[in-house]
C-alpha cells in the first residue's frame, strides 16, 4: 500500500527509514524468480551486487551495526545551563542504577586531572 504524498514528505523530513521499507517490501512482493535473479548474476553480477547494496542502504543496513533511536533527542546547545545540569544529573542517576560491572570506573569517566602552571 503507498504512502500518501503528504505523509511520506512529512517521514523523509524527519529523515524516517519507513518510505524506502515500505519500497522494499513492494519490490520484494513482486520480486523475480530465483530462476530470473539466477540469471540476472551470472549476465550482470555487478548489477545484481549494486541494486542489493541500494535496497539494503534504503531500507536501512549498512556496513555498520544497525541502530534504532528512541527516545528523545535533544539539542544540547540549545539547552539552557540549568536544564543541561538536569540532564546530567538524570543521566548520572540512570548510570547509577546500572549493575556494577556496566558502570564506568570514576577514573575513567572523570575529565583528566592537569597540573596548575604558576605564572
Amino acid at each position: 500500500m503507498p504512502l500518501e504524498p503528504v505523509s511520506a514528505l512529512s517521514l523523509l523530513r524527519r529523515y524516517s527509514r519507513e518510505p524506502f521499507r515500505k519500497v522494499l517490501d513492494q519490490w520484494l512482493a513482486n520480486a523475480p524468480t530465483n530462476a530470473d535473479i539466477q540469471a540476472l548474476a551470472k549476465k550482470s553480477p555487478d548489477r545484481w551486487g549494486q541494486g542489493v547494496q541500494m535496497l539494503g542502504k534504503l531500507s536501512g543496513y549498512s556496513e555498520r551495526t544497525e541502530i534504532d533511536v528512541t527516545g528523545q533527542i535533544e539539542h544540547i546547545h540549545q539547552l539552557s545551563d540549568l536544564e543541561l545540569e538536569q540532564r546530567i544529573a538524570e543521566v548520572q542517576a540512570q548510570i547509577a542504577t546500572l549493575p556494577a560491572r556496566a558502570q564506568l570506573s570514576e577514573s575513567a569517566s572523570a575529565p583528566p586531572k592537569t597540573k596548575a602552571h604558576a605564572g
